[in-house]
């Protein structure tokens, strides 16, 4: 936990939250960040904090008169952005756009044969090639800005 707090929250996680509520001018609280919150967390008998795989241990205890139980025991739930979806939804005709074959032809930087199998597979739910599908429409996207005769 004071590893986490030290390096990966102030430089990860509140910067990306305080860009992303900037964006929408909209300010974002962190009350477990409070200093005597943080002072009381760090000074706890760690099995406190995890058991096992279990973590937030004390937390869900203090919540159970609240919370159903589904609630408490269900996994962490990571804050990953959801392309996968947005590639099968609302990006879709984006990346059919920045991907389609001519365009990769015409550039001879990969194959629009193999591409256009992944987006198939993708769109259709029979496999999730977001990460690939994504690094390749971020290319696009920065050949339009910086190469546009590519």
């Amino acid at each position: 936990m004071l590893l986490d707090y030290r390096t990966y929250l102030g430089d990860q996680l509140l910067v990306k939250l305080d860009r992303a509520t900037m964006l929408v001018a909209l300010e974002a609280r962190s009350p477990y960040l409070d200093p005597d919150v943080t002072q009381f967390a760090l000074r706890l008998d760690p099995a406190l904090k995890v058991q096992g795989w279990t973590t937030k241990v004390l937390l869900k205890r203090a919540a159970r008169p609240w919370l159903p139980r589904r609630i408490i025991r269900r996994r962490k739930r990571g804050l990953s952005v959801p392309i996968a979806s947005w590639l099968r939804r609302g990006l879709q005709p984006e990346a059919q756009r920045l991907l389609a074959p001519e365009r990769l032809r015409r550039q001879g930087l990969v194959s629009d044969v193999y591409v256009g199998k992944l987006l198939a597979e993708h769109a259709g739910g029979w496999a999730d090639h977001a990460r690939g599908l994504w690094t390749l429409i971020v290319l696009q996207r920065w050949l339009e800005r910086w190469a546009p005769e590519a």
